[in-house]
């Protein structure tokens, strides 16, 4: 009799015990991994609400308060919460102190926010707005979206070409309209992939956007026919780390890779310039010339 009371005390601790983890399962984690028909795999809530990222902030920094704030209202955590990651979430979450007495959650030291005019999960109504608002993704691999824009951003080596906030970088072994960085190459540098529409140019960006189609089907932007790409090891807005990689990748200024589109060209006086293959035909021309002139002095002495 007391072993069968003794039992039915432990299933009964048993039933109690799967009830509090099945409790807790169903709450969600605070950030997990979800897929977009439109903005590719991107960081939501809970309950599936996309998260979103600002360019102006810095590593551990909000700088969206008041009125901004109400528009982009911050993820946050209880005083005594700690932020729980989903299945898949490569980087890291944090918290930060905000200066509103809240507690932000972070992602690889970039605060997360919510968009005002979300609806329902699976909106994504914030996108690049103002060139400073983005999807948060998991990982540049991640970041794959209908519709790319490519922006022109500042930064410690000037201007350079950003995607979705994010560091874009080119690669010296390419070609013109042709990527050489394939299957190892790629994941590590992640292309700048469109999903079924156009690449769009953001402000102030005056270059030549186009698709290319790469070796493996995919369809890559490219800036004045540079095939553009990301760094896995780039985690947060702002970073260049992959500046130099090899002495082969290399941020894209955008003055500079105008200036490797243009045609070759040589100063004359005047202020005018003729094209490279002109000054060459006129040197070639000039050779014949002398060489004809030569050979009919040499037969005249004959």
């Amino acid at each position: 009799m007391k072993r069968t009371r003794l039992m039915a005390i432990i299933g009964t601790v048993l039933i109690f015990t799967l009830v509090l983890i099945g409790a807790s399962f169903a709450q969600g984690a605070t950030v997990q991994v979800a897929d977009n028909p439109t903005v590719g795999k991107i960081l939501t809530d809970a309950n599936g609400m996309t998260l979103y990222i600002f360019a102006v902030d810095e590593e551990n920094v909000s700088k969206c308060y008041d009125g901004c704030a109400q528009n982009w209202p911050p993820l946050t955590v209880a005083a005594d919460e700690t932020p729980t990651a989903g299945a898949d979430l490569p980087g890291e979450l944090g918290v930060i102190d905000r200066t509103d007495g809240t507690r932000q959650v972070t992602y690889n030291g970039m605060p997360l926010y919510y968009f005002f005019k979300d609806a329902q999960p699976g909106d994504a109504n914030g996108q690049n707005l103002k060139d400073v608002w983005f999807v948060a993704h998991p990982s540049p691999a991640d970041m794959t979206v209908a519709s790319p824009v490519v922006n022109v951003s500042t930064s410690a080596l000037g201007d350079i070409l950003t995607s979705q906030g994010m560091t874009l970088y080119m690669f010296t072994k390419d070609m013109p309209g042709v990527s050489n960085c394939n299957e190892g190459c790629m994941e590590n540098w992640p292309p700048l992939l469109v999903n079924g529409g156009e690449a769009v140019a953001g402000t102030g960006l005056s270059g030549e956007l186009s698709i290319i189609t790469r070796a493996d089907g995919g369809q890559q932007v490219a800036y004045n026919g540079q095939p553009l790409y990301f760094w896995k090891n780039d985690r947060r807005i702002g970073d260049t780390t992959g500046q130099g990689v090899k002495d082969v990748w290399f941020v894209v200024n955008p003055a500079e890779a105008m200036a490797m589109a243009a045609p070759a060209e040589l100063p004359v006086t005047g202020g005018n310039t003729f094209p490279l293959t002109t000054i060459l035909l006129i040197a070639a021309g000039v050779v014949l010339l002398v060489g004809g002139v030569a050979t009919s002095r040499m037969w005249s002495a004959r």
